[in-house]
């Protein structure tokens, strides 16, 4: 048997000599093929780059611009009407990613040391007799003050009394620079089209469609047939197949308030054994609650838990406008079941500070602590939104603590999104309608 020679079998094979190969094949291709092969390349060239790009967006999370979301909802005017200023307003700041304030129709802004005076320096393009002629229409929002126009570009804002939650409110959607423009309208559909105002918000979503439908039942049938790109639903909706469930929440609580100026709530003990769920002396005692739902329902459910706790405790059922018009305000209870708001800018200092005690403020708890003052101070000076939830978390867990309120349930949206949709989670929401706050940044996958 031979052995095997690599040398030998190679030696054997006759290679061609592609130079002259190469020289032949030049002097063949004419003057004509040469363009049309230069053309092929560029072509390959550039659907190679097209086709990248678009296998990179597919497989990215990164905004693209276009496309249209469509919403249901039962129809509700007085909702569609907020949706519609949020969708067609915008603020003179808003939220970066990371909760902090930064420009949006005012590129710069200012505040004096005791946070009476603020200075916004209008963007080029945006209308400064419009801006405030729009803020002296809206005290309902920013309160009583005095607007006057500075320099070249700026507005001065001077407040009757200090707020450091001010720079927060005017983020809300005032002006008419919002990212869409209402288009066609009638009771079952309305239209929302890119607004293409000098200076309005950007958005990447062209076109939004809100849909209304008669009752609960219409509407979900919809979502469960893929026919909308969103809905708020409830938390027992089952959910449809290829959407997310987004839970957004609001400013807003239902809670337990203990009156600590009367008995037997002037002592801590039964009202901190109530609000942290353990034994509780046999005291006799009232919770008041509304008698519409949920208060009723609510009511219902924590007495029961209290009295398996040993609790001896009464539920009186009042009318809901005398709950919160005339029973909270003149202290005229012991525990109180009722919805607090924090607010549009998010600020605990109405509700808890102890120089609310007196009969015109809100504390109607009669809380007064250093401490609680403290994070009331150290929550509405901060004007970071994350950070500012942070704080009033700590500040209510402090008031759980000292029994003067026990949280009940936080009220929640419970939002459906296709997963066609990229969907940002909005700042400072403290109503249904909120949710759009931050429809600029959403996105068509």
């Amino acid at each position: 048997m031979s052995s095997f020679d690599p040398r030998r079998i190679l030696s054997g094979v006759n290679f061609p000599d592609w130079k002259k190969s190469w020289r032949r094949t030049v002097r063949f291709i004419g003057a004509h093929e040469k363009v049309l092969l230069a053309i092929l390349a560029i072509v390959i060239v550039i659907s190679g780059g097209f086709w990248y790009r678009q296998f990179s967006n597919s497989n990215s999370d990164s905004p693209t611009v276009g496309g249209t979301y469509v919403e249901g909802m039962v129809s509700d005017k007085k909702e569609l009407s907020q949706i519609t200023t949020r969708l067609t307003k915008t603020g003179l700041l808003t939220f970066s990613s990371d909760g902090q304030l930064e420009g949006q129709l005012a590129q710069e802004w200012t505040m004096s040391e005791d946070r009476s005076e603020f200075r916004f320096t209008l963007a080029d393009g945006v209308d400064r007799n419009d801006i405030i002629s729009v803020l002296g229409q809206r005290s309902d929002v920013i309160g009583e003050a005095d607007i006057q126009p500075d320099q070249e570009n700026d507005v001065v804002i001077k407040l009757a009394s200090p707020n450091p939650s001010f720079p927060l409110l005017i983020t809300r959607p005032l002006f008419d620079y919002g990212p869409y423009k209402l288009g066609k309208s009638n009771d079952q559909t309305t239209v929302f089209t890119r607004n293409t105002k000098k200076k309005a918000v950007s958005s990447y979503i062209n076109k939004i469609i809100i849909h209304s439908y008669a009752t609960d039942a219409d509407l979900e049938k919809a979502l469960q047939g893929n026919r909308l790109d969103g809905a708020v639903m409830t938390k027992n909706t089952k959910k449809p197949k290829n959407y997310q469930h987004h839970e957004i929440n609001l400013n807003r609580y239902y809670v337990v308030l203990f009156n600590t100026n009367k008995a037997p709530f002037r002592d801590d003990g039964l009202r901190k054994a109530l609000a942290a769920g353990t034994a509780a002396q046999a005291t006799p005692f009232t919770l008041i609650a509304g008698d519409q739902e949920p208060y009723k329902s609510l009511a219902t459910d924590i007495v029961a838990k209290w009295q398996q706790l040993g609790a001896k405790v009464e539920l009186s059922l009042k009318p809901l406008q005398e709950v919160t018009g005339s029973i909270g305000p003149s202290r005229n209870f012991q525990a109180l079941l009722i919805g607090i708001d924090y607010g549009l800018e998010m600020d605990p200092y109405y509700l808890w500070h102890s120089s609310q005690i007196r009969a015109t403020g809100n504390n109607v708890t009669g809380t007064n602590n250093p401490t609680v003052d403290g994070l009331v101070e150290k929550t509405r000076n901060n004007l970071n939104v994350v950070e500012r939830q942070e704080s009033l978390d700590e500040l209510q867990n402090t008031l759980v603590s000292q029994g003067v309120m026990t949280i009940v349930q936080r009220m929640t949206l419970d939002y459906y999104i296709s997963n066609n949709i990229q969907f940002v989670q909005p700042s400072l929401p403290s109503s249904d309608a909120d949710r759009f706050l931050s429809a600029a940044l959403w996105s068509v996958k």
